[in-house]
């Protein structure tokens, strides 16, 4: 629900979306003009806020925001397959998973006194479950 900025109170209306599109047609068709806790709600279909021309696209001048530029620059390298790792792993996953693979404990594998850095311990880790995650995956 929308609220006030003030007030903190309810502004009085709501958004809701629909997975379904027929779902959304039956409640505007049964929900319009029916009471709800002594008030009648009236339903509408929602719309698309006009951009100003500046956020469009047209800015004055024929140059575009930093904001927009660095909008752009990021759709660009979107589709980019090295720019993230959709297979991360957080530390205690890795951590958990390593330990399940050699058989000992969480505790001896994030054990810090061990031989070596921890923290390049996880990230041999991480490399090595996501290699096997991405022989298991198809392509």
């Amino acid at each position: 629900l929308p609220l006030d900025a003030e007030t903190r109170r309810a502004k009085g209306f709501a958004h809701v979306t629909f997975s379904i599109c027929e779902h959304a047609v039956r409640a505007m068709s049964e929900l319009d003009g029916s009471t709800f806790q002594g008030r009648i709600l009236h339903v509408m279909p929602g719309r698309a806020r006009a951009r100003p021309a500046a956020e469009a696209g047209g800015a004055a001048g024929g140059t575009s925001s930093f904001k927009r530029k660095r909008e752009e620059a990021q759709k660009a390298q979107a589709g980019s397959s090295h720019n993230w790792n959709p297979l991360f792993m957080r530390a205690d996953a890795v951590g958990e998973a390593m330990a399940e693979r050699y058989g000992v404990d969480k505790r001896q594998v994030l054990d810090s006194e061990g031989g070596g850095s921890l923290a390049v311990r996880l990230a041999q880790g991480e490399t090595h479950l996501l290699s096997r995650a991405r022989e298991w995956l198809p392509s």
